[in-house]
């Protein structure tokens, strides 16, 4: 099954400061609620608005909220992986939900699974619940946008193209950051500006630069709106 052999590749990844720890009762019905989250009753996949804002708050009654069709997709979609420190069990466990769909529908169930397993867990493990979700179609904006919302909890989406190595150390059960590793990252804004360089051929090293120095400056709104504008016609008068 595709989850399983995505997960079978993350765990070797993961850094030595964690291990994972053995499946459960409780991380064998972590996985059940996925089936209740991508049913076919109309509460599911691309219709979100189908649960009730008592529902989305916790308040309506759990049996209600689990009262989804069985679909057994959760065996081909989503897995569960808790890992705890290592030598520190007693230091408490995060749980970790994997989700591999197709579509961004599909995609919109696994954040509705994310919301029926946060309802059942006790405190304060709610605090440590992420997702890990591939989805095949989405493109990158897909993916950032997704990683942006934290409702529910924190989620890290595979990019296109990304390993499982890179997807792994973006997330907190990474490598700690070594003297080596520390001096090979890659300036964020400098790295957006060169990818804007592939696309726009006037989009040159000094007007990168203008850039750069703009966004870094610490003006905000109409202010960086102008001091950028300034610097492209000083750059148009220096090319002419």
């Amino acid at each position: 099954m595709a989850v399983d052999q995505w997960l079978s590749e993350i765990k070797p990844l993961i850094a030595a400061r964690f291990e994972c720890c053995d499946l459960t009762e409780q991380t064998q019905y972590l996985r059940s609620l996925a089936a209740r989250s991508f049913g076919e009753d109309g509460r599911t996949a691309g219709n979100l608005d189908g649960v009730s804002a008592e529902e989305e708050n916790g308040g309506a009654d759990f049996e209600d909220r689990t009262a989804y069709q069985e679909t057994g997709l959760e065996e081909a979609a989503a897995q569960v992986l808790t890992v705890c420190r290592a030598g520190m069990k007693r230091a408490g466990f995060r749980t970790v939900l994997l989700a591999q769909v197709e579509t961004l529908q599909e995609a919109a169930a696994a954040l509705l699974w994310c919301a029926n397993v946060r309802d059942v867990l006790a405190e304060p493990a709610t605090a440590d619940l992420y997702l890990f979700l591939k989805i095949k179609d989405a493109t990158l904006e897909d993916c950032l946008r997704l990683e942006a919302d934290d409702q529910y909890c924190r989620k890290h989406v595979e990019r296109p193209g990304e390993s499982s190595e890179d997807f792994i150390n973006r997330t907190f059960l990474g490598a700690s950051i070594t003297p080596e590793r520390g001096g090979a990252l890659v300036d964020p804004v400098l790295a957006s500006l060169a990818d804007a360089a592939n696309t726009h051929d006037w989009f040159s090293g000094p007007e990168q630069e203008r850039w750069r120095q703009a966004l870094l400056s610490g003006v905000t709104g109409s202010d960086l709106a102008e001091r950028i504008i300034d610097g492209a016609m000083r750059g148009a008068d220096d090319r002419s």
